[in-house]
């Protein structure tokens, strides 16, 4: 299991191919998703791009369904309503080129493993994703 403390408001493409390279080399068969929208969306991403022989950015570009299925992902939300957890979508932002892009697969909707409501930040929400989470 890798912590990274570096994802940010939206999924970048380094974090992605790390994500990538570390699954392809300790074999692993999931991608768990612990956070919100942007962790999930770049776990969905990395799921996509391990068992794709090229480059996962070519699939954002063209739009085309890959021939192996990606890997399973699981959730874990700690934020209401992200909306990235029950969703086959997701986006990623391309670094060296600055371009932000989305991409949709029927293999890439998660399953929602676990939703931890922590009620103490609750507060501090948005009404409207809090209410539409409960």
């Amino acid at each position: 299991m890798k912590n990274w403390e570096a994802f940010r408001r939206t999924p970048r493409s380094p974090l992605v191919y790390e994500g990538i390279r570390l699954c392809r080399e300790h074999g692993l068969g999931l991608v768990l998703a612990v956070g919100g929208g942007s962790v999930i969306d770049s776990a969905k991403a990395i799921a996509l791009g391990v068992p794709y022989e090229g480059d996962v950015w070519e699939l954002y570009l063209s739009k085309k369904q890959p021939q192996s299925n990606p890997l399973p992902v699981a959730t874990v939300l700690t934020i209401p309503a992200a909306g990235s957890e029950s969703s086959p979508n997701t986006v990623i932002t391309n670094e060296e080129t600055r371009r932000k892009l989305g991409y949709g697969s029927p293999n890439c909707a998660p399953y929602s493993a676990l939703s931890i409501r922590n009620c103490s930040s609750r507060s501090r929400a948005a009404r409207w994703p809090t209410a539409s989470a409960t």
